[in-house]
């Protein structure tokens, strides 16, 4: 890494690392949540690690679009102030969000070009020579074979209880890092400006057409991660997608979900960007 990124990292002042490119290369498509990031100094050794919480790819930007993402991230990226004019050409993004950044002692790498970003599976590099900590690359939570998202309690939840919901929830990391996640700007004007009643109307679409039908097509990949409030609710509360709604709340992805599911749904999403709005509100008067 080139300037004080990795410092920025470490202090946790930069919580998504990101890569703009003119060409599809890595880390585009090449990272998942649960992935570890190995991070050095440009011609340096290895110094930090840290695991991927969730990742956002971007595909056909236009400069008003690179300016856009940059903007929407801000804080997390914590980048230089040229950093935009110099990635204004760029075709292709990838956000990687972070977390449990650790300090390792130092690594040597055997690279020798200009790659930003190598994934050690595809080099002759044993993978256990980066590995203190005697976990694989795709470590999961607790040493579990569990995807980062999956359910960590041992029932399903009642979508009939939004308080016991938001508690079950907020046991799974990943589930609880979109109640701390900082908003990008399109949905914080959508919170602020949505009434009630338009907001309910707007979740029931979102749910009716993303997971209210039986199998949907390419489940799991329909619910992007920022560009509307109604996403963050839905990674939060497991309804991003049939997959997720079967593992957290015991519906078979098989079969359309009932007019009485999509209402408790909708009541779950508008209780959470309900709670998220009180934070924001709360936060800006104290």
């Amino acid at each position: 890494m080139s300037g004080n990124y990795l410092e920025k990292i470490l202090r946790g002042e930069k919580t998504i690392e990101s890569r703009f490119s003119r060409i599809a290369c890595p880390p585009y498509k090449a990272v998942a949540p649960g992935d570890v990031v190995l991070f050095k100094h440009s011609g340096g050794t290895v110094r930090a690690k840290a695991e991927v919480l969730s990742v956002v790819y971007y595909a056909g930007l236009t400069p008003d679009r690179v300016a856009n993402i940059v903007a929407d991230h801000s804080g997390g990226l914590a980048l230089e102030p040229d950093f935009i004019q110099t990635k204004a050409e760029a075709r292709y993004a990838t956000l990687i969000f972070l977390h449990r950044v650790e300090l390792v002692s130092p690594l040597s790498f055997p690279k020798r070009d200009r790659r930003g970003w190598v994934v050690l599976a595809d080099t002759q590099v044993p993978l256990a020579s980066f590995d203190q900590s005697k976990t694989n690359r795709r470590r999961r939570y607790t040493g579990s074979k569990l995807k980062p998202w999956s359910r960590t309690t041992p029932d399903h939840v009642n979508p009939e209880s939004p308080e016991g919901v938001f508690r079950e929830l907020r046991t799974n990391e990943w589930r609880r890092s979109w109640w701390d996640r900082e908003l990008d700007e399109r949905s914080l004007r959508q919170l602020h400006r949505a009434t009630e009643s338009v907001l309910l109307e707007r979740i029931r679409k979102r749910l009716t057409s993303a997971v209210g039908g039986a199998s949907p097509y390419r489940d799991g990949m329909q619910t992007p991660y920022t560009g509307n409030v109604i996403y963050y609710a839905q990674h939060a509360l497991a309804l991003c997608c049939r997959k997720c709604i079967a593992d957290w709340y015991g519906l078979p992805r098989d079969r359309e979900l009932t007019p009485d599911e999509l209402e408790l749904f909708t009541a779950l999403v508008a209780a959470f960007i309900q709670d998220r709005r009180k934070g924001i509100v709360s936060r800006l008067t104290h």
